[in-house]
């Protein structure tokens, strides 16, 4: 059995559905963004388990230090490399409304940690009848559970 990998940021983009504005998708998207990202290889760099290496100084003297310092530069320009990448395959899913409220936050860890704040699935049960609401920045959609919905409550 042959297995497709996601190789190219074409196959990403065509893999992942974008984010709705009103969040409606946010559950199979955060699903499907994850496992994505996971396979590029930049899961480390949204839930922050890859922090920014130190800043390089500027003139190091010795020529220990100036290994020391080729290794640390080294370090950082990876992992800008990889924060790069994942900010820009985070903000190919998010639409613009979205987007222009973490445009501000310095890591994607950061704005995943937002938008994931800010997600997210609230259920409330109300006589026999489970309410699954998905908010998102204000917006908000009620979805029905029916599984437990009977059309015909009196039947012959």
């Amino acid at each position: 059995m042959s297995t497709t990998l996601l190789t190219s940021l074409s196959d990403f983009t065509s893999a992942v559905d974008r984010l709705e504005a009103n969040g409606s998708n946010w559950v199979i998207f955060q699903h499907q963004f994850t496992i994505a990202v996971q396979q590029k290889k930049v899961w480390s760099q949204f839930d922050g388990t890859a922090p920014k290496p130190p800043d390089v100084p500027t003139s190091p003297v010795a020529t220990e230090a100036t290994a020391a310092a080729t290794d640390q530069k080294k370090k950082l320009d990876d992992w800008n490399e990889r924060e790069t990448l994942a900010k820009y395959l985070l903000t190919q899913k998010l639409p613009d409304l979205i987007f222009t409220k973490y445009v501000r936050k310095n890591t994607v860890a950061e704005i995943w940690s937002g938008l994931s704040a800010g997600n997210g699935i609230h259920a409330e049960e109300h006589d026999n009848e489970v309410q699954l609401t998905f908010g998102i920045h204000g917006f908000a959609i009620v979805y029905l559970d029916f599984y437990t919905y009977d059309p015909d409550p009196y039947p012959l």
